[in-house]
């Protein structure tokens, strides 16, 4: 062949992926591409992952935002679905990746998905079949994964097998299909909802959803049946022989003799008014069930044991092996053996409240506990502090010092850290709540907190003073930010925005903040000036007005940083990461991280910290 013949073909086949790329999201299932990692998946070796979005093999801590964990190490995992063929064979997802365990470790096998994934089941040939959003359908076939075109367009929550190639799929708006011999065959409801379990037994094949009533196909007709519930029924399994359905306010029923009975609950059930159970699992005769919070309940037959999972506030997925070992899975990763729970995420990290840069790779983070960490080059180590409180705030005016607050029912302290610790400066002062610390140099920083709280720093006295203020003691300021000497901003509750000028601290009322709680506060000068809040709240100051910035979400926006104006990042309660680009919003992350706390930017840097010691950082496209 010609070289002209080579680079006519490859020209051509560049051509029909980009015309399939057009026509589907799922084009690198359909194309086989020599070139690209989704080919070949598990060649991408050690320390990397196969991206979908960019076919290429990337490192494992990284995703195609250029998002890369830096805590814990490894990263933190989330997985919604869990299944596996046996105790060391697993396959997870974790919204849009794809993961591999060996019932030790966790491996990231692809990644950034055009789609959310949901659910997970195997094949009687050992294929595996994974299913999500917009009628997604991938069959990994033991080489690489290959998409089904089901003509599905409802998104898929869960999937159930007998044993046999037969599969059930249920999902958005009373959607049900079933697989045959490879072919997919929709089944008719009676239901519009969301249908969010599935499961078979020898009377048929049930569904759940949207209703305390549950939809039972008997292999000729469709029938509805009751159960004692009051709520929505959210989970099915089996308990011994007999079908389980779980759901709102904890309410558990089982099929007797073809009747649905109450099933006597555990009697340390939460407190959480808007708690459930969603997922049930089961094996040799135990039955296992969970949901919100995420506390693993077993029962072995005639008595119900709870298992407290500190980190775990959702559980969304359950698994059981044949032997007894159970993987649950939520808004952290559990492995409970001989009954004993062990967390399968990096070891146990407090949550980052906080985040200082004094250079672009000099952080400072603190959070719960009285958690400080520096990072130096790569690595974050934890400093020795001698407050035990929660720190809520960080300011590093250099690499070496740092300034940081804290509260708890003794009261607030401020404390300085250099030199590998952290000493009291202010001892606990009861009746005050800091919040918020920021300044410009080692001289010159405030802190604001509740109940009208605006302190300086008195580099003579070398404490901490009463600020001038026109703000009351009804003032409660929750993140303060100077953009110099003589102008410093502060936001709080009820949509207050402060600002500390000449003459001392008062209200800017014209800042259209509504009652909105804002907690999000960030500057690149006096003429840039952001706010944000409850409810997907962003404002911007011109240097002349302010006015409202739509971000397209109903977040908690909890943060916002930026390397410049037409730079500008947020972050939310709900994990939600935002970028403005100086014409709108875009969504940069939904539902794929925990809840985030700060964000920072410092020289093109940027990082960003929140619940279960996260820690990401994104790099200066150039790096």
């Amino acid at each position: 062949m010609s070289l002209g013949d080579f680079s006519m073909r490859r020209l051509a086949l560049l051509f029909a992926l980009a015309v399939t790329s057009c026509t589907t999201a799922w084009d690198a299932f359909r194309v086989v591409n020599g070139d690209a990692c989704t080919t070949h998946p598990l060649d991408c070796g050690s320390g990397k992952v196969c991206s979908y979005e960019s076919r290429q093999c990337q490192p494992q801590s990284c995703r195609q935002t250029g998002l890369c964990w830096e805590s814990p190490r490894p990263q933190l995992f989330q997985p919604q679905a869990i299944w596996g063929q046996s105790a060391t064979d697993l396959w997870m997802v974790g919204s849009r990746d794809i993961y591999r365990s060996n019932g030790s470790t966790v491996t990231p096998v692809l990644t950034d998905l055009p789609a959310r994934l949901h659910a997970i089941v195997g094949l009687s040939d050992g294929g595996v079949l994974f299913v999500g959003e917009r009628g997604t359908i991938l069959h990994w076939n033991g080489q690489r994964f290959v998409s089904e075109d089901a003509g599905i367009s409802a998104t898929l929550y869960a999937a159930w097998t007998d044993g046999s190639d037969t599969v059930w799929a249920a999902g958005s708006d009373g959607a049900l299909y079933r697989r045959e011999a490879g072919s997919w065959t929709s089944w008719a409801t009676d239901s519009s909802s969301a249908l969010r379990a599935v499961h078979g037994t020898s009377d048929g094949v049930f569904v759940a959803g949207s209703s305390s009533a549950l939809w039972r196909w008997d292999g000729s007709v469709g029938t509805r049946e009751a159960t004692p519930c009051g709520g929505s029924m959210l989970g099915l399994g089996l308990v011994g022989s007999e079908l389980l359905s779980v759901g709102e306010s904890y309410c558990m029923a089982k099929r007797s003799g073809g009747t649905w009975v109450s099933m006597t609950a555990p009697s340390m059930l939460p407190t959480d008014k808007n708690g459930y159970f969603s997922v049930v699992a089961s094996s040799s005769g135990t039955t296992w069930v969970s949901g919100r919070p995420g506390n693993l309940f077993r029962f072995d037959g005639s008595t119900w044991t709870q298992l407290e999972l500190k980190t775990m506030e959702i559980a969304s997925s359950l698994w059981a092996s044949p032997g007894g070992e159970v993987w649950i899975g939520g808004t952290d990763l559990y492995k409970v053996s001989s009954s004993l729970p062990s967390r399968v995420n990096a070891r146990p990290q407090e949550a980052i409240y906080s985040l200082s840069a004094a250079t672009a790779e000099t952080l400072w983070a603190v959070g719960f506990a009285g958690t400080v960490l520096r990072r130096s080059g790569t690595t974050w180590e934890p400093i020795r502090s001698e407050a035990t409180s929660a720190l809520y705030g960080v300011y590093s005016p250099s690499d070496e010092v740092a300034y940081v607050i804290g509260f708890d029912a003794a009261g607030s302290t401020l404390s300085m850290c250099a030199n590998r610790a952290c000493s009291l400066i202010e001892k606990p002062r009861a009746g005050i709540e800091y919040s918020a610390i920021h300044g410009v140099d080692a001289n010159t920083f405030w802190v604001v907190g509740k109940g009208g709280v605006v302190r300086t720093w008195n580099a003579k006295n070398a404490a901490l003073a009463d600020d001038t203020s026109m703000l009351g003691s009804s003032a409660a300021l929750n993140q303060v930010f100077a953009i110099d000497s003589s102008l410093v901003y502060a936001v709080g509750e009820q949509g207050l925005v402060a600002l500390r000028e000449a003459s001392g601290w008062r209200a800017d009322t014209s800042a259209p903040t509504g009652r909105q709680s804002l907690q999000a506060l960030w500057a690149s000068s006096s003429a840039d000036v952001w706010i944000g809040g409850t409810n997907g709240f962003a404002a911007h100051f011109d240097g002349a007005s302010w006015s409202v910035v739509q971000t397209g979400i109903s977040d908690s926006i909890s943060a916002i940083s930026g390397t410049g104006p037409s730079d500008v990042w947020a972050v939310t309660l709900q994990g939600s990461v935002l970028r403005y680009d100086g014409q709108r919003f875009v969504i940069v992350s939904q539902s794929e991280l925990p809840r985030l706390h700060s964000i920072v930017g410092k020289d093109g840097h940027l990082y960003l910290a929140g619940a279960l010691g996260t820690i990401l950082h994104k790099s200066p496209p150039s790096q």
